[in-house]
């Protein structure tokens, strides 16, 4: 299989398999022409050209051209960019690193007078 195909194979299982969209679901999650579909996924149409709208829809580009796995980092962007946390701003306000600071502390603080105390007998 050359690489086009092997491109178009993995297309289609993340489309079809993994997303489990139609075809009316990839093209108005892609923005491309329904009458389209079909002649991206056969490879008439250059998939290259889809690129940057399958990585908006959450496909994993490299993953798509090489086959191989997301990495956990690629996931994680994925998750933070689906809850709507696309800035370190956001992912800093999303995180409240102060309060969970705090959290951790008073944790601590308790597990350690736990550990002072004598054990009941």
């Amino acid at each position: 299989m050359n690489d086009t195909k092997e491109i178009l194979a993995r297309l289609q299982h993340w489309v079809f398999v993994e997303q489990q969209w139609t075809k009316a679901e990839f093209a108005r999650r892609t923005g491309i022409a329904p009458q389209n579909v079909n002649k991206y996924l056969s490879g008439e149409l250059n998939i290259e050209n889809l690129y940057m709208a399958l990585q908006d829809a959450g496909c994993d580009i490299h993953w798509l051209k090489t086959g191989e796995q997301p990495t956990p980092d690629a996931e994680m962007v994925k998750i933070l960019k689906d809850a709507g946390i696309d800035t370190p701003e956001k992912l800093k306000d999303f995180l409240k690193v102060e309060s969970v600071v705090e959290d951790i502390t008073a944790i601590a603080a308790k597990l350690a007078s736990y550990k002072r105390r004598k054990p009941r007998r």
